[in-house]
């Protein structure tokens, strides 16, 4: 057994979850995750389990056999500067780390809950992965652990706060509130609010649900506002939207 299995089956049996039951919560066998630490199959752990992996048991998933993170370093000094393409920013897809332990970062691109939305600075090719620009991080939050644990099980690193602009989302969500997504659940299930990237690029945020041959409608929660729907292939889904932050 390597270092690598040996961790993992550590951090198991320290947690409150066993291999069976996360194996079924990663959509697998019950015994995946057992025949993966101690026969060695399969050789590495798909992303997706490795990212459930990560928020379950709080373990980096570069010690899962994920890559190294994309670390997002920011000066307030240098917002108005142009972002040169390419530039390294933050994954939606790894661990979020700044300047300060346990923090969110607070995504300067506005989700758009009305027509339209503003283009990230950078895109991952990843179905359910996009990266924002280092420049596009406006600043941190930070919650206990015990209060962000009453919305999500996602750590600190992998729920970022996003703004939401227009009103397509009244009454549920209205423009100038902040959205914490738990980059961790993409998963649609039985629906939900998400933030997404359609297909022209933009930013939205909005209610999903699945239709029939594959598709998945995105639906407005304001009457006066149209859905759509489009292939699942064709949008990637950020995370799900666990809490806002809003007046009062």
């Amino acid at each position: 057994m390597d270092d690598l299995r040996k961790r993992l089956k550590a951090a198991i049996d320290a947690s409150a979850h066993t291999m069976a039951t996360l194996s079924r919560e990663a959509g697998k066998n019950h015994a995946y995750i057992q025949q993966f630490i101690e026969r060695g199959v399969p050789r590495k752990l798909p992303e997706d389990v490795r990212v459930l992996l990560s928020a379950r048991l709080g373990m980096p998933e570069t010690e899962l056999g994920g890559r190294k993170p994309i670390i997002a370093s920011y000066d307030p000094a240098e917002f108005d500067r142009e972002v040169a393409p390419f530039e390294p920013g933050v994954s939606s897809l790894v661990p979020y780390e700044g300047r300060t332990a346990n923090a969110m970062p607070d995504i300067d691109v506005s989700a758009g809950a009305g027509p339209g939305g503003l283009p990230l600075p950078h895109q991952l090719p990843h179905q359910s992965g996009v990266v924002y620009a280092a420049d596009a991080i406006r600043g941190e939050v930070i919650l206990p652990d015990y209060l962000l644990g009453e919305y999500t099980r996602a750590k600190a690193g992998r729920v970022h706060v996003v703004r939401v602009r227009g009103d397509s989302m009244e009454t549920t969500l209205s423009s100038g509130d902040r959205v914490f997504v738990d980059t961790t659940d993409v998963a649609i299930g039985q629906g939900g609010v998400f933030v997404i990237l359609d297909p022209d690029g933009e930013v939205l945020i909005k209610r999903l649900r699945k239709l029939p041959e594959g598709r998945i409608e995105i639906v407005s929660d304001n009457p006066k506002q149209a859905s759509d729907n489009y292939a699942a292939e064709e949008i990637r889904i950020v995370g799900r939207a666990v809490a806002r932050l809003c007046r009062i």
